[in-house]
């Protein structure tokens, strides 16, 4: 079960990669990926990376948009160390444009705290709004 100080954690786990990935700060990814994390942007036109080298690689070059906010996050512990998490992202890019995108997150409790062990990411547009259930 997760307490609050785990959610409260978690939730600043999410605001610390929207800020390294916006202020370009790829030298504190050890404060937001593990070592062997999984990085997928397959859906959004670009591969899945794994580990500190290939991701922070694909970071250095990948076209970003100026802004990421996170919202809407549903955190399910899966055991006492990882935490399947879901949110949303709000990204304003270069252009002015408004990028929407969902985060499938595998989160895992490390000696170091929270960490994403896992982020997928897939765009958010009329054509990937699921079926009604």
């Amino acid at each position: 079960m997760l307490t609050e100080q785990d959610r409260h954690a978690i939730g600043d786990l999410m605001i610390r990669y929207c800020n390294m990935i916006d202020e370009r700060r790829f030298s504190r990814y050890a404060e937001v990926f593990t070592p062997t994390a999984r990085y997928d942007l397959a859906a959004c036109g670009f591969a899945s990376y794994r580990g500190t080298d290939e991701i922070i690689a694909f970071l250095k070059v990948a076209p970003h948009p100026l802004l990421h906010l996170n919202a809407n996050l549903e955190l399910t512990p899966q055991t006492g160390d990882l935490v399947q998490a879901f949110s949303r992202c709000v990204a304003i890019g270069a252009d002015g444009q408004t990028l929407l995108a969902t985060y499938h997150d595998v989160v895992l409790r490390t000696p170091s705290g929270w960490r994403l062990g896992e982020r997928v990411v897939v765009p958010r547009g009329p054509d990937t709004i699921p079926e009604v259930s």
